[in-house]
């Protein structure tokens, strides 16, 4: 796990498979660096719909949630048609914003090819202004998952 991760890892977890497409590889086959970031893209998707933290939640509130920092640490190389698992944790912090834990894992070896961490805040639609404390709805989802 990373180590620069701050607050508590939950098991409040999501799983999704990806297969690596020839679009996401360099020309040795091997899988870009960038592409990993589509990956946790997904994953944070099937997490807000697998556990109803959706950013739709947030505009409707009148709020967007940008990513300010994602971090990855590469383990080893995946491939053109390697298929790959990405399990995306909700990192508990008191603090306004939102933290994910991901482990990025090669299906074929069960090998860790990367850890990850993203880290979104909250800014006012209207103004784009950034939000200091916890919106309401993240407060009352925190609190029906028992955090």
């Amino acid at each position: 796990m990373l180590r620069s991760i701050k607050g508590k890892v939950t098991s409040i977890s999501t799983r999704i498979t990806v297969r690596i497409r020839f679009s996401e590889t360099d020309a040795m086959g091997v899988v870009w660096h960038g592409s990993y970031m589509h990956f946790m893209e997904d994953a944070r998707a099937a997490f807000g719909q697998e556990h109803r933290l959706g950013f739709q939640e947030a505009m409707v509130t009148g709020l967007w949630a940008p990513v300010v920092n994602v971090r990855i640490d590469y383990k080893q190389s995946l491939y053109y048609g390697d298929g790959v698992e990405v399990e995306i944790r909700f990192v508990d912090t008191p603090a306004a914003k939102l933290v994910f834990a991901y482990t990025i894992r090669n299906l074929r070896t069960g090998q860790v090819a990367a850890e990850a961490e993203s880290t979104q805040v909250f800014i006012r639609q209207s103004d784009r202004q950034l939000i200091l404390s916890v919106p309401d709805f993240l407060l009352e989802w925190k609190k029906g998952k028992g955090l």
